[in-house]
């Protein structure tokens, strides 16, 4: 399976799982930000090509996803990724954001 076809199966999979978007030729514009959106939310998304153990996180990744979220105005943001091909999603999401869902979820 080539990358292309592999990152935009985990992004329509992803889309669809959460019920928001894919980014019309996420990757290849530069007024494309992400690759998954919904209206309040941006999420970068990095797929293993093989099945893998690990993976490494660039804070590059981050940094870039927190940006076009900020300047694209959505309150989330993330990045997805898998350990292979159709693999189960993860999500990597700062710490505030995690703390006010633990909220969010205590106060309901």
């Amino acid at each position: 399976m080539k990358t292309r076809h592999a990152s935009k199966a985990q992004e329509s999979k992803l889309a669809q799982d959460l019920g928001i978007k894919c980014s019309a030729n996420s990757g290849a514009a530069l007024w494309a930000a992400g690759d998954v959106y919904g209206k309040n939310i941006l999420l970068e998304c990095k797929t293993k090509m093989e099945p893998s153990k690990n993976i490494t996180i660039q804070k590059a990744w981050l940094n870039k996803i927190k940006e076009e979220a900020i300047m694209n105005g959505k309150e989330m943001y993330g990045l997805a990724f898998n350990f292979e091909p159709g693999g189960q999603n993860w999500i990597a999401i700062p710490q505030w954001m995690l703390e006010e869902y633990i909220e969010l979820k205590e106060n309901q």
